[in-house]
């Protein structure tokens, strides 16, 4: 036994006493947790109502309350420049679709249609909006949208540009052909 060595009577609470320390530290640290998650529950920003929430436009813009909200921080602004001709050579060029477009899906309506293009210092066209007459026909400017994306222009001088290239639209029974006024 036990006793005959001189070893004390091992005592089942003495066992219970090697874990009491672990149960402590459990408790603590659940507390620690729930405590910490209290705070960080009372510090994270309210839900936004449903009129807050992003909605999408009928243009793929998000708004909230009718207001466009931007994805991005605006972009910084382009001061670099193009030279007329290498605008008149690229809308001569692409400026066609438009036309098609035009006649694809608004042949019947007739207007003003104002593209403005964002042109990177690589001459890829970042970002284009439209305003106009014609500019909330969803049909048309999905075409346009399509395409613009795709136009080449040479490098601007200086770093990115802003380009505005004006279009007139006729119905397809008017007399005179709608043209690009660059």
């Amino acid at each position: 036994m036990s006793g005959e060595r001189g070893e004390a009577p091992r005592s089942p609470l003495l066992d219970v006493r090697l874990y009491v320390p672990s149960v402590v530290l459990l408790v603590l640290g659940a507390w620690a947790y729930m405590d910490l998650r209290s705070r960080l529950d009372d510090a994270a920003p309210e839900e936004p109502s449903a009129a807050e929430m992003p909605q999408q436009s009928s243009m793929g813009v998000p708004t909230v309350s009718g207001e466009p909200v931007p994805a991005t921080p605006p972009a910084p602004p382009c001061l670099g420049t193009l030279e007329p001709e290498a605008i008149r050579q690229v809308v001569g060029q692409n400026g066609p679709v438009v036309f098609e477009c035009h006649a694809r899906h608004a042949a019947d309506r007739a207007g003003s249609l104002v593209l403005e293009l964002r042109v990177s210092e690589s001459g890829v066209v970042e970002t284009s909006t439209a305003r106009g007459d014609l500019a909330s026909h969803r049909a048309l400017m999905d075409c346009i949208y399509d395409d613009i994306e795709t136009w080449p222009f040479p490098p601007p001088a200086g770093g990115c540009t802003i380009v505005e290239i004006p279009f007139t639209l006729a119905t397809a029974d008017a007399s005179e052909p709608a043209s690009p006024n660059p």
